[in-house]
């Protein structure tokens, strides 16, 4: 596998204890082609999808700096087909101990097996899983502070970060609208910023094992909706819980992710939206004595933002999407993939079927 977001953090230790490097420069990309044939309306694109680069600094053996720039879709023109350009990662760190360390900044959210770990080799698809897009709408970052360590196999963080915008929560997107992305003025209520009125809290915990790791973590905020009825900003309690499992040794992937986001009274229509999904994956080189990596695999999604409701209404079905995909991950080398699938998603009341053909190459570095 190529670098996680952990084996950074040890290569800038490890640097630093060395007196070898205290610059690290680093990055991610991948080009992406997708096809899909919706109800016969055909629509194809070619996309380089994000373009990152990462940078770290030592300090002495205690202190280190990273942070993580993006472009995604080549250009920032201004309009509704910009691209977007994002300070994902810009925080320091204290490290005394190995199972006690802090961190401030600009984090990600420490939710399920991708938001903090989403380089394209690491995960089999060409687009990362639907379930990471609208239950855990990665990538989750902001402003916040941070505790976690290390025991025995056990992997913890604690964070409190900027809160979540209600306004931007609905029926088909769940709270992937919600998010502030660092910027001070994201929630305003008459002129005054609040975003760090109602800090989100949160608890990552993972169990780490040969070959893989099991976990899970939750997390709480009182998100401020401003468009409420009475045209007075309201509260309204927000949890977000989940649990993984990954298991990838003797050329065998095994990944099972699944997660819930409960909505408190306050927030219009939305009750629970509830999604997970399965991935079953072989190297079929595995026996053979070379570095390349060819993987088949399948995937079963199943997702519904709207799992319940109180407004009634066809908003449950609408919402409902189930999704099986197969495809083939090739890496020459651990660090670039080039990836090919198929899916068909099956969504609303009237099982409305589109297909979906996506090729991609990745890399990181």
């Amino acid at each position: 596998l190529a670098f996680s977001q952990d084996e950074i953090e040890k290569n800038l230790a490890k640097n630093t204890q060395t007196q070898t490097k205290k610059v690290v420069i680093g990055g991610y990309g991948e080009l992406h082609y997708n096809y899909n044939n919706s109800q016969g309306k055909e629509e194809s694109y070619l996309d380089f999808h994000r373009f990152v680069l990462f940078f770290g600094y030592n300090f002495n053996d205690k202190w280190f700096f990273e942070a993580e720039l993006e472009l995604e879709h080549n250009i920032v023109i201004g309009n509704e087909l910009s691209g977007e350009l994002e300070l994902e990662q810009a925080h320091i760190n204290f490290t005394p101990y190995p199972f006690f360390n802090l961190q401030g900044g600009v984090l990600l959210v420490a939710a399920g097996l991708i938001n903090e770990t989403h380089e394209p080799p690491l995960f089999l698809s060409v687009e990362r899983p639907l379930y990471h897009n609208i239950i855990i709408p990665t990538t989750w970052f902001g402003n916040g502070f941070a505790a976690y360590g290390k025991h025995k196999g056990f992997h913890y963080r604690l964070f409190v970060m900027e809160g979540l915008n209600g306004d931007g929560i609905s029926l088909s997107k769940g709270i992937r609208g919600a998010r502030g992305k660092g910027l001070a003025s994201a929630l305003n209520q008459n002129g005054n910023s609040v975003n760090f009125k109602n800090p989100l809290y949160g608890l990552y915990v993972d169990y780490e094992f040969v070959g893989g790791k099991v976990g899970f973590s939750g997390s709480y905020n009182r998100a401020i909706n401003s468009s409420a009825s009475n045209n007075q900003p309201e509260e309204t309690d927000l949890g977000l819980v989940e649990f993984h499992l990954q298991y990838i040794d003797h050329g065998f992937w095994g990944i099972f992710e699944i997660g819930t986001i409960l909505y408190g009274e306050h927030m219009t229509g939305i009750e629970q939206s509830f999604g997970g999904y399965l991935d079953l994956g072989y190297n079929v080189l595995e026996t053979v004595k070379t570095p390349i990596n060819l993987s088949l695999w399948a995937r079963y999604s199943w997702i519904n933002t709207a799992f319940q409701t109180r407004s009634g209404g066809n908003s449950q079905e609408e919402n409902r999407q189930s999704i099986w995909r197969v495809g083939l991950l090739l890496r020459p080398i651990s660090q670039i993939a080039i990836k090919i699938d198929y899916g068909q998603v099956t969504k609303g009341v009237d099982n409305d079927l589109t297909q979906e053909f996506n090729l991609g190459i990745g890399y990181y570095f």
